[in-house]
């Protein structure tokens, strides 16, 4: 070592001991724990992953294109289109005819109730063998049919007042446990025979 290096480290030595300069202290990182690292993949894996819940597997299930047609477009649009069709063909002999478009599609609360126990109904017998594999599902579709059950109390008691007319209140409660009933229905129909 040289005069100049052992001058250098003597003063080096002096200012640190007299608290002018502190020595330099290396800061070491805190590593996680591997605790805390598997806590933290359980939760990316377990908790964040989507794919893991039933609701994200029904939204994603393949769409029963061949379901959806029989068992909700026909009998929802099956009688309009039917009766467009015979209006037609009775105007060809008789041009003086009005048909009135509102009395075409008019499909009453009550006949969308009915339908909607039907199609519940229906997939649940579907379903049932594997009822224990889709305990979700299940029990949403009982509750599901349970409210529908309830509104359909309502429209009779409602029904009892010759005055009464369903108004657009009701037309949407109707409409959204149909669409309700649609979706758990296509869920279960999609995934009977299997345990996923």
């Amino acid at each position: 070592m040289g005069e100049a290096e052992r001058s250098r480290a003597y003063l080096g030595e002096d200012v640190g001991r007299i608290g002018i300069c502190a020595p330099h202290k290396t800061r070491t990182r805190r590593r996680r724990s591997p605790g805390n690292r598997n806590l933290a993949q359980r939760l990316e894996t377990h908790i964040l992953d989507m794919r893991r819940y039933p609701l994200y597997r029904y939204l994603h299930m393949a769409l029963q294109r061949r379901w959806l047609f029989w068992q909700v477009a026909v009998p929802l649009l099956g009688p309009a289109v039917i009766s467009a069709i015979f209006i037609l063909l009775w105007m060809s002999g008789n041009p003086g005819f009005k048909p009135s478009i509102s009395l075409i599609l008019d499909i009453s609360p009550w006949a969308l109730v009915f339908y909607t126990l039907t199609l519940l109904g229906a997939t649940l017998n579907e379903l049932w063998p594997n009822v224990s594999q889709h305990q979700m599902l299940g029990g949403s579709m009982g509750v599901t049919a349970f409210a529908v059950g309830v509104y359909a109390a309502f429209i009779v008691i409602w029904r009892h007042n010759a005055t009464w007319q369903p108004g657009g209140p009701v037309y949407v409660v109707t409409g959204v446990l149909l669409a309700v009933s649609v979706f758990l229905s296509h869920a279960g129909y999609a995934a009977r025979g299997t345990g996923r």
